[in-house]
């Protein structure tokens, strides 16, 4: 009986569905994969729940990352944020975080997302308009000033001079933390560091960064 229910169910919601979406194409993804107007069990052929859907805050984290996700922690909250010198984004990170902002997220103006410094004659004009401007490890060392990094996580979103301004935030870090708490075994402190950038970049800075904390050091620029 719960079988032949289910088939006209399926019968009566196939004749609805066509007779409310008329002659539209079939929906895809961006990538042209086909999408069913509906998946049921039966889509499920082969399905172990316990290998490919598991519970939250357990491999393969299909349910979540945390096993009460946002019950008992809050998503991170973060505004792009970036403008003039390193010490002036600072302020702005400062007012963020004391206005219960859990996160920062680092906008770069147009030199540094391109890997010049700010007195390269091709960053005329552009030197801190649409980010902040940073070009040394003194810049990083300015815009983390007095924010405890052990608690906050950072956002930065860049491009070709990512492993480079990795490794600024590293040292930074490294000295920020006293050594242990970053690179030491067992240190309580810990960094949790999201970039933006091509994966291939990411994988080599990853790799030299694994290398480099292996060997108790930081990265090398």
């Amino acid at each position: 009986m719960a079988g032949d229910g289910g088939r006209d169910a399926d019968v009566r919601w196939r004749r609805e569905f066509n007779a409310s979406v008329g002659g539209a194409p079939p929906a895809t993804t961006v990538s042209g994969a086909p999408i069913a107007p509906l998946y049921t069990a039966a889509d499920l052929r082969d399905f172990d729940p316990a290998a490919q859907l598991g519970h939250p805050g357990q491999y393969p984290y299909t349910r979540g990352v945390h096993a009460s996700m946002y019950l008992g922690r809050l998503w991170t909250m973060r505004q792009f944020a970036g403008f003039g010198s390193a010490r002036q984004t600072n302020e702005r990170f400062q007012f963020l975080l004391a206005r219960q902002q859990t996160g920062l997220s680092t906008a770069f103006d147009l030199p540094t997302l391109m890997g010049l410094d700010s007195d390269d004659p091709r960053a005329l004009g552009e030197v801190g308009r649409l980010g902040v401007a940073v070009d040394t490890i003194d810049d990083m060392r300015a815009l983390f000033q007095g924010i405890d990094l052990a608690k906050v996580s950072v956002s930065m979103t860049i491009n070709a001079p990512a492993i480079v301004i990795m490794a600024f935030f590293l040292e930074n870090a490294r000295v920020a933390l006293n050594d242990g708490a970053l690179f030491g075994p067992g240190g309580a402190g810990h960094v949790r560091l999201n970039f933006g950038c091509p994966r291939s970049m990411l994988a080599k800075a990853l790799d030299q960064m694994r290398k480099a904390v292996t060997a108790g050091r930081p990265a090398p620029v």
